[in-house]
């Protein structure tokens, strides 16, 4: 009978250069890619460039906030703001549209109703 090993920590990503990963290996390389262009390019620049490319880089590498990589924090929030958002309640799905038009049509009952109220009340001080 032959044991099979089950992997373990497999959330985590694979190690490829001592403690960095795959996915910061390439931003690392990104990054020093373009103050190598901006060194041969632009050498009076080099220094700003160092200051501002550098910081940047580090922290798309290496910065986490609650456990999850500085870039798909970025790109969630970015994501949230700009897709369409679905309510859910009761198990049914209703759009954001669905609801506003929901609410106008209710705000118009509430409207009538209440000019309704007020003319019969009128018309009970009037009798009165």
């Amino acid at each position: 009978m032959k044991f099979v090993t089950v992997p373990k920590f497999i959330e985590r990503e694979a190690r490829v250069l001592g403690p960095i990963t795959f996915r910061q290996l390439i931003i690392l390389g990104i990054g020093g890619f373009i103050l190598f262009l901006i060194y041969f390019l632009y050498k009076k620049f080099f220094n700003l460039a160092l200051i501002i490319v550098g910081p940047i880089t580090l922290a798309l590498a290496f910065v986490q906030i609650q456990g999850m990589p500085i870039l798909n924090f970025v790109a969630n929030f970015f994501l949230f703001g700009f897709k369409r958002k679905i309510y859910r309640w009761g198990g049914k799905e209703e759009a954001i549209e669905k609801m506003e038009f929901k609410k106008k049509k209710e705000a118009k009952l509430s409207l009538t109703q209440t000019q309704s109220k007020i003319s019969s009340l009128k018309s009970r001080l009037e009798i009165k």
